[in-house]
């Protein structure tokens, strides 16, 4: 019912419209936040033993050193491992999961309901 009342919407644009307004207006993320939106959910899930298990591997938890700074309290940080100087190595998830993961808000690093999850990571890209 949503994607028929979107569509409607949409075929009222006309052919040199922008399509920018109908988009925000109908809640649809730019690409590229679609794009951290897909890694952050698929990370969330590999951390909460929702995902299949060969892509759980590809993720590891930062390790906490033995003597702790107070800055060092983030328990939910995650490994960054170094990126080797081949091309496209970069967007593989064992490199992109941790850089969009360790850029999010505490409190969405924390969540343990993967609906919430959802919903408060749209809401944080669609203002950031």
């Amino acid at each position: 019912k949503q994607w028929y009342q979107r569509r409607v919407r949409a075929s009222a644009l006309r052919k040199w419209d922008s399509v920018t307004p109908f988009l925000k207006q109908a809640h649809f993320l730019p690409i590229k936040e679609r794009i951290e939106f897909k890694i952050g959910l698929t990370t969330f899930k590999c951390l909460n033993n929702m995902a299949p298990q060969y892509l759980s591997d590809c993720i590891k938890m930062k390790s906490q050193p033995i003597k702790a700074l107070r800055g060092d309290q983030d328990y939910f940080l995650l490994d960054v491992p170094p990126v080797p100087n081949l091309a496209r190595t970069e967007r593989a998830l064992r490199f992109c999961a941790p850089r969009v993961w360790n850029c999010l808000p505490y409190e969405l690093r924390t969540c343990n309901n993967v609906y919430s999850f959802k919903k408060n990571l749209k809401t944080h890209l669609f203002i950031k």
